[in-house]
């Protein structure tokens, strides 16, 4: 360290100038700091010894009354851990970092805190539909008197209607009894019973022809049998037009894709049942009664 070399015109020294001394003197790495004359350089002479032959070769050079002090790295060490502002330092920025550790922390809690102490209010839960307690919610109402005796008049009608009805009422309901087991339908399915509709049961409207289609699901889910085994008294009357309608109704269970084993063996039980019913046609003098024009599974 160079004492008395400054930026202005008096004892002024280039910092490049000084590099190059240092290294003329054999002396490794030097380092400047600024305009300082501080320079760090590596040497393996004592700190005495470089002391006083850098003055001379300074005072030789540049006749310049400087002083020159050499530490080394050591010494610079131990007197920064002495250093009693280092230390203040030190302690004040520890300070500063526990306040604000403790200002978070409290800042944390306080907003914890106060949101339990909200929304874990037993009116404000309420008001949010949350459950205020860990018991069981209450139990669901039950259902209304007026309900349940709707429900059973309507099961009652189904019931007492299974075997009212004619050659629609079996066309629906076979159709939906075969494709039961699979619960299949597509727009196919609907496209083909909807052109059915419109072809062989005009007069019958959309709405009508639903509410057809809904009752006959309605009585096969109540009795499946007894709805089936239904199926001929249905079709009394009608046997002229059961081949026909079998056929129709073949192809329209099928029009989704190939049947599973059940549902062909309910396609095989409604068959038996349509030719049964075609096979009444013959009287019992042997004779058969001529076919009607046109097959009507609208009439009854």
């Amino acid at each position: 360290m160079l004492r008395g070399v400054n930026l202005a015109s008096h004892n002024r020294m280039k910092m490049d100038a000084l590099r190059g001394l240092y290294e003329s003197l054999g002396l490794r790495d030097p380092q400047t700091y600024v305009q300082s004359g501080n320079i760090v350089f590596t040497s393996r002479l004592g700190a005495a010894k470089l002391a006083q032959t850098l003055k001379a070769t300074v005072d030789a050079q540049t006749r310049l009354p400087v002083t020159v002090v050499v530490r080394s790295a050591a010494h610079l060490a131990k007197v920064a851990a002495d250093n009693p502002f280092l230390a203040a330092q030190n302690a004040l920025s520890g300070q500063i970092v526990a306040a604000l550790d403790g200002w978070r922390d409290w800042r944390d809690a306080a907003v914890e805190a106060s949101f339990h102490a909200f929304y874990g209010s037993p009116v404000v839960q309420a008001l949010l539909g949350l459950r205020a307690s860990d018991a069981p919610p209450r139990a669901r109402p039950g259902r209304e008197p007026e309900e349940i005796a709707f429900v059973q008049s309507r099961i009652a009608d189904l019931k007492a209607r299974v075997g009212q009805g004619g050659m629609r009422e079996a066309f629906v309901r076979s159709i939906i009894y075969v494709r039961l087991p699979e619960l299949a339908a597509d727009e196919r399915n609907f496209a083909l019973l909807n052109k059915v509709r419109e072809e062989h049961a005009a007069d019958l409207g959309l709405a009508d022809f639903k509410a057809l289609v809904r009752d006959q699901f309605l009585m096969l889910e109540l009795d499946e049998t007894q709805a089936v085994a239904a199926i001929p008294l249905l079709l009394r009357g009608h046997g002229d037009h059961a081949a026909k309608a079998l056929e129709l109704l073949e192809s329209v269970v099928t029009a989704p894709g190939p049947l599973g084993q059940e549902a062909a063996q309910h396609l095989r039980q409604i068959g038996a049942l349509f030719t049964a019913a075609a096979a009444s046609t013959t009287n019992d003098a042997g004779e058969t009664r001529p076919p009607r024009r046109r097959l009507t599974v609208a009439g009854h």
